[in-house]
């Protein structure tokens, strides 16, 4: 719910933008055209504007296309983020209702290593005994295995089923990794269009002396990004 809320309100601030900076570049635009210098608060509030909704500040200084380019690049990728989201949290439910269904499986209270351990096995017994045979009765190993008193049971009613569980799993896993991906490409658009804010009045600013540095360390699971300016 707070994530659809999140999305929902990101979009009403990238729409609402698209008419405030029209009617709001006047007084930087005419300073870029007859090549006067802007201030150093101008410029930081241009950034701001580019981190805030990407193209935002690029309308400001009067680079519509610019603009129209990071905020449709924006408006995609949040449209992409709430596509893959939805659909993701939608096959997740499928593959619960589906594993209550056909494996027997108690859905509250379970954990995600639980939900893929259940595609690997057909029950809780051949599981148990899988780790017992593999890894021996070990202490740490021991707090692995499932307690059989019936809540955490399952018994695929046979293979076929199971594997349909697991292709239920993988799109579930595969669209929550998607979703990350274009949270991440958001996150890249906000940091590209601040850079090109900070190229296009790097040469108009009081003072110059803007730099910065942006580093991207991709991931299945995770990516990192961080961004340092000096403005």
């Amino acid at each position: 719910m707070k994530k659809n809320i999140l999305i929902l309100l990101s979009l009403l601030l990238l729409i609402s933008s698209f008419g405030y900076t029209a009617n709001n570049s006047g007084n930087l635009t005419a300073k870029k055209e007859s090549g006067e210098n802007i201030s150093r608060g101008e410029a930081r509030l241009t950034l701001l504007k580019s981190l805030v909704v990407p193209g935002w500040g690029q309308h400001s200084l009067g680079y519509s296309t610019r603009g129209y380019i990071f905020e449709g690049t924006e408006l995609l990728g949040w449209i992409t983020f709430a596509a893959l989201s939805v659909y993701g949290q939608s096959r997740k439910q499928d593959m619960r209702a589906y594993a209550a269904q056909y494996a027997g499986v108690e859905t509250e209270g379970k954990s995600a290593a639980y939900y893929d351990d259940i595609k690997h096995y057909d029950n809780i017994q051949k599981y148990n005994e899988h780790i017992l045979r593999t890894y021996g009765r070990q202490q740490e190993i021991a707090q692995s295995l499932y307690e059989t008193d019936g809540k955490m049971d399952w018994d695929w009613e046979n293979e076929e089923k199971r594997d349909k569980y697991s292709q239920i799993h993988y799109e579930s896993r595969i669209a929550k990794r998607n979703a990350t991906l274009a949270a991440t490409a958001l996150v890249i658009n906000r940091i590209i269009s601040a850079l090109d804010v900070m190229g296009l009045t790097g040469g108009q600013v009081d003072e110059d002396n803007m730099n910065a540095r942006a580093s991207f360390q991709p991931g299945y699971y995770q990516q990192t990004i961080s961004l340092q300016i000096n403005f």
